[in-house]
């Protein structure tokens, strides 16, 4: 049914097509006319048309069995009714339509066959009328404008599909110039990338640069540093070596006092073991003298001899004290020389050490600057830390951390 259109017309809703020549006899036992079952029918559609889809199928009937025809109910809508005349004009294609039929009908042709042809043609409203009065059928059918079911709503979809193209059209221009804008951004993006890695470049460099000055500097830091502990040994080693020169000549001393002094001790003894013997033979050189002049001479003799020995005693104690005292200053005044020149090689390590490390923190090694200022302790007089160093520190306890001197109040910043 090649249709027009553009006329308006009346036309079957839902739309059908009747396909004719289903029939397959009569059944012997009872009589009554048989024919094409829905899935045979449904086969022989998709025969005719193989892209159509049917989706019901109605086999007509009356008291005397099968009339040999099925109706083809497509869906209530447009698309229903395109694939109704599509199906319409296939078996119109292969010359089995209404007026094939028609003829066809009137030679008796449409039972017998080895074959069955099946026709069709889409159902027009007086012949829905004759088919179907009662509409047991297909309930509810009725007859529709063409213009009002099918013409407005492929009207719709043509302005949809032109206004669908219009904005495809206008997303097209736009996803071009996003992509024009995105080429562009990518170009840019990428000389931003390689600018990025050039001076990621530069800094790795540097930082190259300064991972090797702080390699050196650490190394000459080190160096000083076992320098100093090697001097710093071998001065101890030399004061070690004078103390012990030193006590071992305060030991010699020692001994030689005793040694004076156990002599002296024998000239004592000595000395009362000659006047005990000196007065024995005084007293019996006296015997024979009166007992009063002898007792008086004796007397006598014997204070004269006591008077010397407590002299010669005292002196000889007297000048034992001033070679003791002697010995004793001599030998405080070796130990405070000793201690003092201890103290100027100390002093002068601790300046040249304190120049080599005074210029960074005792406590994390960085060097002084704007950033770590120095610190001054008050109460120590110190000032070998930076200020971060000193505030974290201050937090865990009030002492400096060179000489653990408790602080009363907290490091000032020093300005170089």
């Amino acid at each position: 049914m090649q249709a027009s259109y553009g006329a308006d017309k009346l036309i079957v809703w839902p739309p059908c097509v009747l396909l004719e020549h289903t029939g397959l006899g009569h059944d012997p036992e009872t009589g009554k006319s048989i024919g094409l079952n829905a899935a045979e029918v449904r086969s022989a559609v998709s025969a005719v048309a193989p892209k159509i889809a049917i989706r019901r199928v109605v086999p007509v009937y009356k008291e005397e069995g099968h009339k040999g025809r099925y109706l083809v109910v497509f869906p209530d809508c447009d698309a229903g009714y395109i694939d109704a005349v599509a199906l319409h004009d296939a078996f119109k294609d292969r010359k089995r339509g209404r007026d094939e039929w028609g003829r066809d009908e009137r030679q008796e042709v449409r039972y017998g066959e080895k074959k069955k042809e099946l026709y069709g043609y889409l159902v027009e409203p007086h012949e829905m009328k004759k088919l179907d009065r009662k509409k047991r059928l297909v309930r509810n059918w009725k007859e529709e404008s063409f213009q009002e079911k099918v013409m407005k709503s492929q009207r719709e979809k043509m302005k949809a599909s032109e206004e669908n193209q219009k904005i495809e059209a206008e997303l097209l221009a736009s996803v071009n110039e996003q992509k024009r804008k995105l080429a562009a951004d990518e170009a840019a993006m990428d000389k931003r990338k390689a600018e990025i890695m050039a001076v990621d470049e530069e800094y790795a460099a540097e930082e190259r640069r300064q991972e090797e000055n702080r390699k050196k500097h650490e190394e000459q830091k080190k160096r000083m540093i076992d320098q100093f502990e090697a001097e710093k040994a071998e001065r101890l080693r030399q004061f070690t070596e004078k103390e012990m020169n030193m006590r071992a000549e305060i030991n010699k001393n020692l001994k030689d006092e005793e040694d004076e002094m156990a002599r002296i001790r024998r000239d004592n003894s000595s000395l009362e073991s000659n006047i005990r013997v000196q007065q024995a033979l005084a007293m019996a050189d006296m015997r024979a003298r009166t007992q009063v002049a002898i007792a008086t001479e004796a007397q006598k003799g014997l204070d004269e001899i006591k008077t010397r020995h407590e002299f010669k005693l005292r002196e000889m104690k007297e000048r034992h004290l001033e070679e003791r005292k002697k010995l004793l200053e001599e030998r405080a005044a070796k130990k405070e020389a000793a201690w003092n020149s201890y103290n100027v090689g100390q002093e002068a390590l601790d300046k040249e050490m304190e120049t080599v490390l005074g210029l960074e923190c005792q406590v994390c090694f960085e060097e002084f600057g704007p950033e770590r200022p120095k610190v001054f302790y008050i109460a120590c007089k110190h000032a070998k830390s930076c200020q971060p160093c000193a505030d974290e520190l201050w937090k865990k306890n009030h002492e400096c951390p060179h000489c653990r001197t408790v602080q009363n109040k907290k490091p000032i910043k020093l300005f170089d």
